[in-house]
Protein backbone atom coordinates (compact mmCIF):
# COMPACT_ATOMS: atom_id res chain seq x y z
CA UNK A 1 0.00 0.00 0.00
CA UNK A 2 1.34 3.42 -0.98
CA UNK A 3 1.82 6.06 1.68
CA UNK A 4 -0.80 8.79 2.06
CA UNK A 5 -0.32 12.49 2.69
CA UNK A 6 -1.64 14.22 5.83
CA UNK A 7 -1.64 18.01 6.20
CA UNK A 8 -2.87 20.26 9.05
CA UNK A 9 -2.94 24.08 8.92
CA UNK A 10 -3.45 25.20 12.51
CA UNK A 11 -4.50 28.68 13.64
CA UNK A 12 -2.26 29.61 16.58
CA UNK A 13 -3.20 31.95 19.35
CA UNK A 14 -6.69 30.44 19.21
CA UNK A 15 -6.84 29.15 22.79
CA UNK A 16 -5.80 32.48 24.27
CA UNK A 17 -8.10 34.17 21.78
CA UNK A 18 -11.28 32.38 22.87
CA UNK A 19 -10.34 32.30 26.54
CA UNK A 20 -9.84 36.04 26.80
CA UNK A 21 -12.29 37.51 24.28
CA UNK A 22 -15.96 37.41 23.37
CA UNK A 23 -16.84 33.82 22.49
CA UNK A 24 -19.50 34.43 19.82
CA UNK A 25 -17.47 36.84 17.69
CA UNK A 26 -14.37 34.70 18.22
CA UNK A 27 -16.20 31.68 16.84
CA UNK A 28 -17.41 33.65 13.81
CA UNK A 29 -13.90 34.90 13.06
CA UNK A 30 -12.26 31.48 13.38
CA UNK A 31 -14.99 29.94 11.19
CA UNK A 32 -14.35 32.53 8.47
CA UNK A 33 -10.60 31.90 8.62
CA UNK A 34 -11.05 28.11 8.45
CA UNK A 35 -13.35 28.54 5.44
CA UNK A 36 -10.60 30.59 3.80
CA UNK A 37 -8.05 27.84 4.46
CA UNK A 38 -10.34 25.23 2.91
CA UNK A 39 -10.95 27.45 -0.13
CA UNK A 40 -7.17 27.75 -0.58
CA UNK A 41 -6.82 24.00 -1.18
CA UNK A 42 -5.09 23.66 -4.55
CA UNK A 43 -3.81 20.09 -4.14
CA UNK A 44 -7.24 18.51 -4.37
CA UNK A 45 -6.87 17.27 -0.81
CA UNK A 46 -9.86 15.82 1.02
CA UNK A 47 -11.08 17.58 4.15
CA UNK A 48 -11.25 14.93 6.86
CA UNK A 49 -12.58 17.26 9.53
CA UNK A 50 -12.42 20.71 11.02
CA UNK A 51 -10.89 20.46 14.48
CA UNK A 52 -11.73 23.66 16.33
CA UNK A 53 -8.81 25.77 15.21
CA UNK A 54 -7.38 23.51 12.47
CA UNK A 55 -8.25 21.53 9.35
CA UNK A 56 -7.10 17.96 8.73
CA UNK A 57 -6.56 17.35 5.00
CA UNK A 58 -5.39 14.14 3.35
CA UNK A 59 -4.54 12.61 -0.02
CA UNK A 60 -5.00 8.85 -0.05
CA UNK A 61 -2.14 6.82 -1.56
CA UNK A 62 -0.61 9.97 -3.04
CA UNK A 63 2.10 12.39 -1.95
CA UNK A 64 2.62 15.77 -3.67
CA UNK A 65 6.07 16.97 -4.66
CA UNK A 66 7.97 19.19 -2.28
CA UNK A 67 7.46 22.24 -4.50
CA UNK A 68 3.74 21.49 -4.61
CA UNK A 69 3.67 21.39 -0.81
CA UNK A 70 5.57 24.68 -0.69
CA UNK A 71 3.17 26.30 -3.16
CA UNK A 72 0.15 25.07 -1.19
CA UNK A 73 1.56 26.34 2.10
CA UNK A 74 2.46 29.66 0.50
CA UNK A 75 -1.08 30.09 -0.79
CA UNK A 76 -2.66 29.32 2.58
CA UNK A 77 -0.32 31.63 4.48
CA UNK A 78 -0.83 34.63 2.16
CA UNK A 79 -4.60 34.14 1.93
CA UNK A 80 -4.84 33.79 5.73
CA UNK A 81 -2.96 37.01 6.46
CA UNK A 82 -4.70 38.96 3.71
CA UNK A 83 -8.00 37.84 5.20
CA UNK A 84 -6.90 39.05 8.66
CA UNK A 85 -5.84 42.41 7.22
CA UNK A 86 -9.13 42.69 5.35
CA UNK A 87 -11.02 41.97 8.58
CA UNK A 88 -9.01 44.66 10.36
CA UNK A 89 -9.51 47.22 7.57
CA UNK A 90 -13.27 46.59 7.66
CA UNK A 91 -13.56 46.26 11.43
CA UNK A 92 -16.39 48.09 13.14
CA UNK A 93 -16.83 46.11 16.36
CA UNK A 94 -14.62 47.17 19.27
CA UNK A 95 -14.83 43.91 21.22
CA UNK A 96 -11.73 41.99 22.23
CA UNK A 97 -12.25 39.24 19.65
CA UNK A 98 -12.55 41.62 16.72
CA UNK A 99 -9.77 43.96 17.80
CA UNK A 100 -7.25 41.19 18.55
CA UNK A 101 -7.92 38.89 15.57
CA UNK A 102 -5.10 40.56 13.63
CA UNK A 103 -2.65 38.91 16.09
CA UNK A 104 -3.61 35.35 15.12
CA UNK A 105 -1.04 33.31 13.21
CA UNK A 106 -0.78 29.99 11.40
CA UNK A 107 1.48 26.96 11.42
CA UNK A 108 1.33 23.89 9.19
CA UNK A 109 2.40 20.30 9.85
CA UNK A 110 2.65 17.59 7.20
CA UNK A 111 3.24 13.84 7.41
CA UNK A 112 3.18 10.72 5.25
CA UNK A 113 2.21 7.20 6.26
CA UNK A 114 -0.38 4.46 6.10
CA UNK A 115 -3.98 5.32 6.85
CA UNK A 116 -7.14 3.27 7.16
CA UNK A 117 -10.72 4.47 7.08
CA UNK A 118 -13.69 4.23 9.37
CA UNK A 119 -17.22 5.25 8.45
CA UNK A 120 -19.07 7.68 10.71
CA UNK A 121 -22.57 8.79 9.68
CA UNK A 122 -21.92 7.63 6.10
CA UNK A 123 -18.70 9.63 5.95
CA UNK A 124 -15.25 8.06 5.72
CA UNK A 125 -12.60 9.35 8.09
CA UNK A 126 -8.91 8.36 8.11
CA UNK A 127 -7.57 6.64 11.21
CA UNK A 128 -4.46 4.85 12.37
CA UNK A 129 -1.12 5.50 14.04
CA UNK A 130 -0.05 8.02 11.43
CA UNK A 131 -3.22 10.07 11.91
CA UNK A 132 -2.35 10.19 15.60
CA UNK A 133 1.26 11.07 14.81
CA UNK A 134 0.49 14.16 12.73
CA UNK A 135 -1.50 15.57 15.62
CA UNK A 136 1.44 15.05 17.98
CA UNK A 137 3.57 17.13 15.59
CA UNK A 138 1.51 20.19 16.48
CA UNK A 139 3.43 20.27 19.77
CA UNK A 140 7.10 20.66 18.92
CA UNK A 141 10.27 22.64 19.59
CA UNK A 142 10.31 24.77 16.45
CA UNK A 143 11.53 28.23 17.44
CA UNK A 144 9.40 30.08 14.88
CA UNK A 145 5.95 31.64 15.14
CA UNK A 146 4.76 30.57 11.68
CA UNK A 147 6.25 27.65 9.82
CA UNK A 148 5.79 24.39 7.95
CA UNK A 149 6.98 21.27 9.80
CA UNK A 150 7.64 18.03 7.93
CA UNK A 151 7.58 14.75 9.81
CA UNK A 152 10.68 12.53 9.78
CA UNK A 153 9.14 10.23 7.16
CA UNK A 154 8.17 13.11 4.89
CA UNK A 155 11.56 14.75 5.46
CA UNK A 156 13.26 11.61 4.13
CA UNK A 157 10.96 11.57 1.09
CA UNK A 158 11.68 15.23 0.32
CA UNK A 159 15.38 15.36 1.25
CA UNK A 160 16.72 15.57 -2.31
CA UNK A 161 13.88 17.84 -3.48
CA UNK A 162 14.50 20.26 -0.60
CA UNK A 163 18.08 20.66 -1.81
CA UNK A 164 16.87 21.47 -5.33
CA UNK A 165 13.75 23.53 -4.58
CA UNK A 166 12.96 26.45 -6.86
CA UNK A 167 11.52 28.48 -3.98
CA UNK A 168 14.27 30.88 -2.93
CA UNK A 169 12.51 31.90 0.29
CA UNK A 170 12.45 28.33 1.66
CA UNK A 171 15.34 27.71 4.08
CA UNK A 172 14.88 24.22 5.57
CA UNK A 173 16.27 23.53 9.01
CA UNK A 174 15.92 20.51 11.27
CA UNK A 175 15.05 19.51 14.80
CA UNK A 176 15.35 16.08 16.46
CA UNK A 177 12.22 13.99 16.09
CA UNK A 178 12.69 12.38 19.48
CA UNK A 179 12.75 8.96 17.81
CA UNK A 180 16.29 7.63 17.48
CA UNK A 181 18.49 9.56 15.05
CA UNK A 182 15.63 10.84 12.89
CA UNK A 183 14.91 14.52 12.30
CA UNK A 184 11.95 16.68 11.35
CA UNK A 185 12.63 19.40 8.80
CA UNK A 186 10.86 22.75 8.94
CA UNK A 187 10.99 26.11 7.22
CA UNK A 188 9.75 29.51 8.31
CA UNK A 189 6.82 31.19 6.58
CA UNK A 190 7.78 34.67 7.77
CA UNK A 191 9.62 35.63 4.53
CA UNK A 192 6.20 35.59 2.84
CA UNK A 193 4.95 38.56 4.85
CA UNK A 194 6.36 40.94 2.25
CA UNK A 195 3.96 39.42 -0.29
CA UNK A 196 0.85 39.93 1.83
CA UNK A 197 -1.20 42.73 0.29
CA UNK A 198 -2.51 45.47 2.56
CA UNK A 199 -6.05 46.50 1.57
CA UNK A 200 -7.07 50.12 1.14
CA UNK A 201 -9.39 51.29 3.94
CA UNK A 202 -12.97 51.50 2.66
CA UNK A 203 -14.23 55.05 2.19
CA UNK A 204 -17.28 56.12 4.22
CA UNK A 205 -20.09 58.21 2.71
CA UNK A 206 -19.56 61.94 2.40
CA UNK A 207 -20.61 64.02 5.41
CA UNK A 208 -22.60 67.01 4.19
CA UNK A 209 -22.36 70.53 5.70
CA UNK A 210 -25.88 70.68 7.17
CA UNK A 211 -27.23 67.26 8.13
CA UNK A 212 -30.25 66.64 10.31
CA UNK A 213 -28.86 66.12 13.84
CA UNK A 214 -30.39 64.80 17.04
CA UNK A 215 -28.78 63.41 20.17
CA UNK A 216 -29.50 61.73 23.46
CA UNK A 217 -27.61 61.05 26.70
CA UNK A 218 -27.33 57.41 27.78
CA UNK A 219 -26.11 56.54 31.24
CA UNK A 220 -23.85 53.74 30.09
CA UNK A 221 -20.22 53.58 28.80
CA UNK A 222 -19.91 54.37 25.11
CA UNK A 223 -18.36 50.96 24.40
CA UNK A 224 -21.50 49.24 25.73
CA UNK A 225 -23.83 51.51 23.74
CA UNK A 226 -21.71 50.93 20.63
CA UNK A 227 -22.08 47.14 21.01
CA UNK A 228 -25.85 47.52 21.09
CA UNK A 229 -25.76 49.64 17.93
CA UNK A 230 -23.68 47.27 15.82
CA UNK A 231 -25.14 43.96 17.04
CA UNK A 232 -28.03 42.95 14.76
CA UNK A 233 -29.22 40.45 17.40
CA UNK A 234 -30.06 43.44 19.62
CA UNK A 235 -31.32 45.72 16.83
CA UNK A 236 -34.91 44.56 16.86
CA UNK A 237 -35.14 45.19 20.61
CA UNK A 238 -34.77 48.95 20.12
CA UNK A 239 -35.94 49.48 16.53
CA UNK A 240 -39.69 49.64 17.09
CA UNK A 241 -40.38 50.06 13.36
CA UNK A 242 -38.76 46.72 12.49
CA UNK A 243 -40.77 43.54 12.14
CA UNK A 244 -37.63 41.55 11.35
CA UNK A 245 -33.90 42.11 10.81
CA UNK A 246 -32.46 39.77 8.15
CA UNK A 247 -28.68 39.28 8.17
CA UNK A 248 -25.98 36.62 8.01
CA UNK A 249 -25.87 35.25 11.55
CA UNK A 250 -22.51 33.56 10.89
CA UNK A 251 -20.66 36.80 10.09
CA UNK A 252 -19.49 39.70 12.21
CA UNK A 253 -20.88 43.12 11.28
CA UNK A 254 -18.11 44.90 9.34
CA UNK A 255 -17.74 47.67 6.78
CA UNK A 256 -19.62 46.53 3.70
CA UNK A 257 -21.90 44.13 5.63
CA UNK A 258 -25.49 44.34 4.41
CA UNK A 259 -28.75 43.61 6.18
CA UNK A 260 -32.45 44.02 5.53
CA UNK A 261 -35.01 45.66 7.77
CA UNK A 262 -38.56 44.37 7.22
CA UNK A 263 -40.97 47.05 8.44
CA UNK A 264 -44.37 46.38 9.97
CA UNK A 265 -46.07 47.19 6.66
CA UNK A 266 -43.88 44.40 5.11
CA UNK A 267 -41.82 46.88 3.08
CA UNK A 268 -38.09 46.13 3.03
CA UNK A 269 -35.16 48.54 3.38
CA UNK A 270 -31.60 47.42 2.56
CA UNK A 271 -28.66 48.80 4.54
CA UNK A 272 -24.87 48.65 4.26
CA UNK A 273 -22.62 49.21 7.28
CA UNK A 274 -19.71 51.64 7.36
CA UNK A 275 -17.38 53.29 9.82
CA UNK A 276 -15.42 56.53 9.98
CA UNK A 277 -12.85 58.40 12.04
CA UNK A 278 -13.87 61.96 12.86
CA UNK A 279 -12.03 62.65 16.07
CA UNK A 280 -10.09 61.14 18.93
CA UNK A 281 -12.19 59.57 21.66
CA UNK A 282 -15.23 59.12 19.42
CA UNK A 283 -16.75 55.87 18.18
CA UNK A 284 -18.48 56.02 14.79
CA UNK A 285 -20.95 53.61 13.24
CA UNK A 286 -23.08 54.27 10.19
CA UNK A 287 -25.42 52.71 7.68
CA UNK A 288 -26.20 53.62 4.08
CA UNK A 289 -29.66 53.02 2.68
CA UNK A 290 -29.29 51.06 -0.54
CA UNK A 291 -31.42 51.28 -3.68
CA UNK A 292 -33.15 54.50 -2.72
CA UNK A 293 -34.41 56.47 -5.74
CA UNK A 294 -35.40 59.76 -4.11
CA UNK A 295 -31.81 60.87 -3.39
CA UNK A 296 -28.24 60.28 -4.57
CA UNK A 297 -27.26 58.91 -1.17
CA UNK A 298 -28.76 58.57 2.28
CA UNK A 299 -26.57 57.73 5.27
CA UNK A 300 -27.02 57.73 9.02
CA UNK A 301 -24.00 58.39 11.25
CA UNK A 302 -24.08 57.37 14.93
CA UNK A 303 -21.41 59.28 16.85
CA UNK A 304 -20.61 58.29 20.43
CA UNK A 305 -18.43 60.20 22.91
CA UNK A 306 -17.95 60.26 26.65
CA UNK A 307 -20.07 62.69 28.63
CA UNK A 308 -19.85 62.61 32.40
CA UNK A 309 -20.54 59.08 33.58
CA UNK A 310 -22.23 58.09 30.36
CA UNK A 311 -22.40 58.58 26.60
CA UNK A 312 -23.60 61.33 24.31
CA UNK A 313 -25.04 59.57 21.28
CA UNK A 314 -25.52 61.87 18.31
CA UNK A 315 -27.32 60.86 15.13
CA UNK A 316 -26.61 62.61 11.84
CA UNK A 317 -28.87 62.04 8.82
CA UNK A 318 -27.05 62.93 5.60
CA UNK A 319 -29.16 63.12 2.46
CA UNK A 320 -27.44 64.03 -0.81
CA UNK A 321 -30.28 65.33 -2.99
CA UNK A 322 -30.95 64.82 -6.67
CA UNK A 323 -30.81 67.85 -9.01
CA UNK A 324 -33.73 70.25 -9.55
CA UNK A 325 -36.43 69.26 -7.02
CA UNK A 326 -34.07 67.20 -4.89
CA UNK A 327 -33.99 69.85 -2.18
CA UNK A 328 -37.74 69.64 -1.66
CA UNK A 329 -37.65 65.84 -1.59
CA UNK A 330 -34.83 66.01 0.95
CA UNK A 331 -36.99 68.12 3.31
CA UNK A 332 -39.86 65.65 2.94
CA UNK A 333 -37.53 62.71 3.67
CA UNK A 334 -36.14 64.42 6.78
CA UNK A 335 -39.68 65.13 7.98
CA UNK A 336 -40.71 61.48 7.52
CA UNK A 337 -37.53 59.90 8.90
CA UNK A 338 -36.65 62.19 11.82
CA UNK A 339 -39.51 61.07 14.08
CA UNK A 340 -38.65 57.40 13.63
CA UNK A 341 -34.95 58.00 14.23
CA UNK A 342 -35.59 59.97 17.42
CA UNK A 343 -37.93 57.23 18.65
CA UNK A 344 -35.23 54.63 18.01
CA UNK A 345 -32.70 56.58 20.08
CA UNK A 346 -35.16 56.77 22.98
CA UNK A 347 -35.80 53.01 22.75
CA UNK A 348 -32.07 52.35 22.66
CA UNK A 349 -31.58 54.52 25.74
CA UNK A 350 -34.32 52.68 27.61
CA UNK A 351 -32.88 49.29 26.67
CA UNK A 352 -29.28 50.25 27.50
CA UNK A 353 -30.20 51.68 30.89
CA UNK A 354 -32.08 48.61 32.08
CA UNK A 355 -30.38 47.16 35.18
CA UNK A 356 -29.56 43.94 33.30
CA UNK A 357 -27.56 45.94 30.70
CA UNK A 358 -24.95 47.35 33.10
Amino acid sequence: MADSFLYIPDITGFTKFVNTTEIEHGQHIISELLEGIIQSNQLDMVVSEVEGDAVLFYKHNSIPTFDQLVSQSERIFIAFHEQLKQMEAQRICQCGACSSAINLSIKIVAHSGAIGFTKVLNREKPYGADVVKIHTLLKNDVNEKEYVLLSDSLSKTYKKEMEQTASAWVKPDLIPSGEGNDFHYYFSLSPLFERVKVPMPPKPPKRLPKPYVTSIFIERPKERVFEMLVDFDVRQLWNDEAQEIIYDENKVNRVGTTHQCVLKDNSVINFESFSDNIGEGKLIYGEKILGIKMAKEVAVFFILENEGNGTRLSLELHIQPLPVIGGIIKLIMIYKMSGNLEAQLKSLKALAERPSNN
